[in-house]
């Protein structure tokens, strides 16, 4: 199997219910989702990492399911190997290929397809069509799309996104021409720059990843320590995010991998205290920035409040104080 020459590549993943939840992202709790492929279904007839192996950054994937191109994925990196837990509500990893992807391209409404199949089914190629003639799905999961077929798809869903990539650029470069959510870009850069440092072990490489994207032993060990947000309360977990006190691009790799850097609040709140709106005291009383506490009470969250800070928290909290919070 080979790429096509033109940029960027198309792609196309059927999807049920049961598989909607990788377009979602609540495995990973980030702000996009994944492609995913375990190594326990390695021997499946319909194996799909060496498509999964072809997708570059950049690349255009679309989703079908139920009849319909619900949305289009923008590919923010190449296949890597990964964990995820295998179920929210279980314990326990799975070990397999992974290609993240940025789902900010919804197709509204959603673009079905029998009505359309009179100008697609005459250039559906003889071998490798996701699709029958008449428009319903074949079993294979992931499909490698001719760029005839896929500049097609691209228009009739009308969707509104640059269909030109950059070549030879880093990443990061592509995936802030195509992303809406700069926090993706900053995090596959930050990925980027773990997966090119020579002076680390593949193990390293690993463990840093896992810490960046909240997953693996860097959650567990989260967990551990935060059950709950303390603020709310709320304690199911892909109601939460993980937030650093002191963040990722200045702390040393043994920080990076400190899980007492961190505080876990519910979705609301993270982006207050990652943007120095709310912050902690020593003794764990809630900082509200003086200009916004009017606004604040629209949170209506009880004053004054005070969290359990653990010690080893403290240094961490001190340098948000310090350089985030805003007095």
């Amino acid at each position: 199997m080979e790429r096509y020459e033109e940029q960027p590549n198309f792609f196309w993943v059927n999807i049920d219910q049961t598989q909607l939840t990788e377009r979602e992202g609540k495995f990973a709790k980030q702000p996009y989702g994944f492609l995913w492929h375990s190594e326990e279904e390695q021997g499946l007839e319909d194996n799909p990492l060496p498509i999964m192996e072809l997708v570059e950054p950049g690349d255009i994937i679309f989703f079908y399911t139920q009849g319909h191109i619900e949305y289009l994925g923008i590919a923010l990196n190449k296949c890597y190997s990964s964990k995820i837990q295998k179920k929210i509500v279980e314990e326990g990893d799975s070990q397999g290929w992974r290609i993240d992807i940025d789902y900010s391209f919804k197709v509204d409404p959603p673009m079905p397809m029998t009505p359309n199949m009179g100008a697609i089914a005459p250039i559906l190629p003889a071998e490798g069509s996701p699709i029958y003639e008449d428009g319903t799905p074949k079993p294979q999961y992931l499909t490698h799309l001719t760029y005839k077929l896929g500049y097609l798809l691209l228009q009739i869903c009308k969707a509104e996104l640059p269909y030109r990539t950059l070549a030879d650029g880093p990443v990061t470069a592509q995936v802030r021409t195509w992303s809406k959510n700069h926090e993706i870009a900053d995090v596959v850069e930050d990925i980027e720059r773990v997966q090119n440092e020579e002076l680390l072990s593949d193990e390293e490489k690993q463990n840093l990843t896992d810490a960046r994207l909240a997953q693996g032993n860097y959650l567990l060990e989260v967990k551990k320590r935060y059950e709950c947000c303390p603020i709310t309360r709320i304690d199911f977990y892909p109601s939460l995010s993980i937030c650093r006190p002191k963040p990722w691009r200045v702390c040393s790799s043994t920080e990076k991998l400190d899980p007492y850097n961190s505080i876990v609040l519910a979705k609301h709140l993270a982006p207050l205290f990652n943007n120095g709106v709310i912050s902690f005291k020593e003794d764990g009383e809630l900082m509200v920035y003086p200009l916004l506490e009017e606004k604040f009470e629209e949170y209506h969250i009880p004053r004054p409040l005070h969290i359990d800070l653990p010690a080893a928290c403290q240094p961490y909290m001190k340098w948000h104080r310090e350089n985030v919070f805003k007095k």
